[in-house]
């Protein structure tokens, strides 16, 4: 026995998104903008929605349950940004203009299935999804980092109006399951594998000479390097697998209760040509994580320790300033925080947070290459301290 559900009908929506100015960046182009924003996108331009809404079937008395639908998008952009003169030297304002027009089908099926009294709910997905560059790509611009810092870790990033560049897109499939424990308990079982077209990745080179006259950078770059995006030709595959447990602890006696655990672990592995070159915390191979809270009557209370794993932040393999084959790695970091509040009244409430709890370093950057002595070196190292921070908050 099955019902079955699907809407007959189309929606039609239209989002314009807002480019906002970079923040927090200087700009490097010899010549003003009168308080205009670096870059900008064409008013009402952005993506075109077309949905067909998700349609449903289900079996067994509701304990099996399919859902599917499917997706359209339509993206304009038009971006105008700084052009440089080959023959004068001088920059022109928005003398770069580009234009980038595609659209894609997102279709998306969702599967649920219920088994032992409800107590085990297995859930199965496959859906497919899009990274978009950001707008600024199509306009042009660079950014210098603060003199300050590591130019190991901090590169000047550029976009030359890049027009090529393309988002990416992904098929993913995912699948959890779930088992309610009686008493107020959960322990869930969740993976999923991703395979990504036009994945955008950073090639980074070694600022020269001609590069900074070009751009008008100073001498004190020279020892920086530049970062810009393209897309990859090779596909490439991200798994995942997390483990999570949750726990009331009701057997406590009446006056201690209110206490709940948890703790939940995650792997991941890469796959494919540029797996070895594929860096940034979003491939980090493990992260763990635990907490106890309290919650009863006014008072709710929160402790928490973060366990992330060392992972590949750059890859140095074509630079003539660094041997091939360098890597450069954010070291293993942990940290604890805590959190706390208590209702004084129904609409006010006093609170406090405190985190890095363990004067823990934020990151710990170390470099080695194929010819270094003793395995990998220390490079940088940024620490905030212990942050606390007390406050009263309320609703009227």
């Amino acid at each position: 026995m099955f019902q079955a559900h699907w809407p007959g009908r189309f929606s039609v929506s239209q989002q314009c998104p807002v480019l906002q100015p970079l923040q927090g960046a200087r700009s490097v182009f010899p010549h003003r903008y009168s308080g205009e924003p670096l870059y900008r996108i064409a008013p009402c331009g952005g993506n075109h929605f077309i949905g067909l809404p998700p349609g449903d079937v289900s079996f067994l008395n509701n304990k099996l349950y399919l859902v599917g639908g499917v997706r359209f998008e339509q993206t304009h952009v038009t971006g105008n940004g700084p052009l440089r003169n080959a023959e004068s030297g001088e920059w022109m304002e928005r003398a770069t203009n580009n234009k980038k027009n595609y659209d894609n089908w997102f279709p998306s099926v969702n599967l649920q299935y219920k088994l032992w009294e409800d107590r085990i709910v297995v859930r199965a997905s496959w859906f497919k999804s899009i990274g978009r560059p950001n707008f600024g790509i199509y306009n042009g611009s660079l950014r210098l980092p603060d003199l300050g810092l590591d130019p190991l870790t901090h590169y000047i990033e550029l976009s030359s109006g890049n027009a090529d560049l393309k988002p990416w897109t992904a098929h993913t499939w995912r699948g959890e399951i779930n088992y309610y424990f009686v008493k107020g308990g959960l322990f869930q079982i969740t993976a999923f594998t991703r395979d990504y077209t036009n994945r955008h990745v950073e090639t980074i080179t070694p600022v020269t000479d001609e590069l900074r006259a070009y751009y008008g950078i100073g001498e004190e770059y020279k020892d920086y390097f530049i970062s810009t995006k393209t897309n990859s030709p090779h596909r490439f595959t991200l798994r995942e697998l997390s483990l999570y447990y949750r726990q009331s602890l009701t057997f406590l006696p009446s006056w201690a209760r209110g206490f709940t655990v948890s703790a939940g672990v995650t792997w991941r592995t890469k796959s494919g040509t540029e797996s070895d070159t594929a860096t940034g915390s979003a491939y980090r191979p493990r992260s763990y994580k635990t907490s106890l809270a309290y919650s009863r009557g006014r008072l709710s209370a929160r402790v928490s320790w973060v366990l992330q794993g060392r992972y590949i932040s750059s890859v140095y393999e074509n630079n003539d300033n660094v041997e091939p084959g360098t890597r450069q790695y954010r070291r293993e970091r942990s940290w604890l925080s805590a959190d706390a509040s208590f209702r004084i009244t129904r609409r006010l409430s006093i609170f406090a947070q405190g985190s890095n709890l363990l004067d823990k370093p934020d990151s710990e950057s170390e470099v080695v290459s194929p010819s270094t002595p003793g395995g990998a070196q220390l490079s940088s190292t940024k620490s905030s301290g212990i942050r606390i921070t007390f406050g009263l908050q309320g609703s009227f």
